[in-house]
């Protein structure tokens, strides 16, 4: 944080780096934003549900981003980060498989969430991309394995996002950048 406030731009980069979702969608995260905004317009708030670092990624970028995060280290990271750059970021601990009162926001980024809390809980990803207030909801899946290998996974994820729509939500877009498939809904009005 130091080495960033004093004008060595990549350490952000450095910083997240030190988070492994973040340091994987680094090298991909500009295209990544530049399609999902080309589809929703330019978000005024955004919900990122466990978001590792990324709110610092988009705060950087000039969005408004209120995060969440089961690990309190990376909250109070975030929001260090946040108050030392006066960027509109902001982070709080939550289990996402409990009762959350979010904020409504224009986009909800739900990264790579939805097979973890299907694992946790059967029915848990789709009723909390039902409930989430946001006009917008990105729902992405991973594309290869931790190792790199191409194991079906994106059959399996269209398959699976396809056959559990929500009510109330239309799936809009259906994208693939680098590694990473992405849904796009919109809520209905």
């Amino acid at each position: 944080l130091a080495d960033y406030l004093s004008g060595r731009e990549e350490a952000l980069d450095e910083a997240l780096r030190l988070h492994a979702s973040s340091r994987e969608r680094l090298p991909c995260a500009q295209a990544l934003y530049a399609a999902i905004f080309e589809v929703t317009g330019r978000p005024e708030r955004i919900l990122d549900l466990a978001c590792g670092f990324n709110p610092l990624y988009l705060g950087a970028q000039g969005y408004r981003v209120t995060g969440y995060d089961v690990h309190k280290g990376a909250v109070e990271l975030i929001n260090e980060w946040a108050n030392a750059c006066s960027w509109s970021v902001r982070a709080l601990c939550a289990d996402l498989l409990g009762e959350n009162a979010f904020e409504r926001a224009d986009l909800a980024l739900m990264m790579k969430l939805l097979p973890v809390l299907e694992q946790q809980k059967k029915g848990a990803g789709v009723r909390l991309l039902a409930e989430i207030p946001a006009a917008w909801r990105a729902v992405t899946f991973p594309l290869r394995t931790l190792g790199g290998r191409s194991v079906g996974m994106e059959k399996h994820y269209s398959d699976w996002m396809e056959a559990n729509v929500p009510e109330g939500l239309t799936l809009h877009s259906r994208l693939i950048v680098d590694n990473e498939l992405i849904y796009l809904f919109k809520e209905d009005c």
